[in-house]
């Protein structure tokens, strides 16, 4: 009997413990929706959508760390291909992100150019964790990222610019 009571209690200190009740926070479940690693399947130019393989990337967000790559060879005659590098805050209530080192190399039939463009500074959004995902609002530009189970759209001005299938989870969602 006493051993059962001493499974009892380390159960009961396990559940309570800090880091049970931190699992279950609202920044866990936003932060679950949002970190993770995301394939690039649709990339809206004007009236084109284009998809793999004429445009591959990835889009990676863990542990404050933001990593973009992504090619577009839709023209032979212009290969371009972005590498960008950078950070991320993630708060209940804002999100903000931006790149220190961002290359991109457009191949073409004459050449290739590298260009280096100066570090952005960080572009805030507003955090709304609603029943469809997590929203991530910039009223400039009405820019908005939308995390679901199943990926992330990327928005400028109600239109749909980029759609990611998600390839990996950031935090396990409770």
């Amino acid at each position: 009997m006493r051993h059962v009571s001493l499974t009892t209690v380390a159960t009961v200190l396990v559940c309570i413990s800090p880091y049970a009740a931190i699992a279950d926070s609202p920044l866990d479940r936003i932060r679950s929706n949002v970190e993770g690693v995301y394939a690039l399947v649709e990339w809206h130019l004007g009236d084109r959508i284009l998809r793999p393989p004429d445009i591959d990337g990835r889009f990676v967000l863990r542990d404050g760390v933001a990593v973009v790559m992504i090619r577009n060879w839709s023209d032979p005659a212009s290969k371009v291909t972005t590498a960008r590098f950078g950070k991320y805050t993630l708060e209940s209530a804002i999100f903000a992100y931006g790149y220190d080192d961002d290359t991109v190399v457009t191949e073409t039939t004459s050449g290739t150019k590298v260009t280096h463009r100066p570090a952005e500074a960080m572009r805030a959004f507003t955090v709304s964790g609603e029943a469809d995902g997590v929203h991530l609002r910039r009223t400039e530009g009405q820019i908005e990222f939308f995390f679901s189970r199943e990926g992330l759209i990327y928005s400028e001005n109600g239109k749909a610019l980029r759609v990611w299938r998600r390839i990996k989870m950031g935090v396990p969602a409770n």
